[in-house]
């Protein structure tokens, strides 16, 4: 379980890393048949679709992300724990409104 809020404490910090100054996030979790639900929002610039999908590579860093210091492991490092307890992650974003990351782990006696 620690490495799980391992996972969601990335997210967070990456919301409010790149979130506009003072702006809230949304950090929230809900079940559904089989699974939990964890989800981090922010309303910073959003990542650009062609972008999107390569956000959980190593050492992958969006163009508008340089001003912001990091490496580039954050959301791999926190997708390869969710993936080591049978979850997956998913992040959808607009630009100019904001990202979501949602972890998705399945519910069993141990979690």
């Amino acid at each position: 379980m620690e490495r799980i809020e391992q996972a969601v404490l990335a997210l967070v910090d990456n919301a409010v890393k790149y979130g506009p100054p003072g702006e809230q996030i949304s950090l929230s979790s809900s079940t559904r048949p089989g699974e939990l639900l964890i989800e981090v929002a922010d309303r910073g610039p959003g990542i650009p679709p062609e972008e999107l999908p390569r956000i959980f590579e190593r050492f992958y860093r969006c163009d508008n992300s340089s001003e912001e210091p990091g490496s580039g492991l954050g959301l791999p490092i926190a997708e390869a724990i969710v993936k080591r307890h049978g979850g997956r992650m998913k992040a959808e974003s607009e630009v100019g409104q904001g990202t979501r990351v949602s972890l998705h782990l399945p519910l069993t006696n141990g979690l």
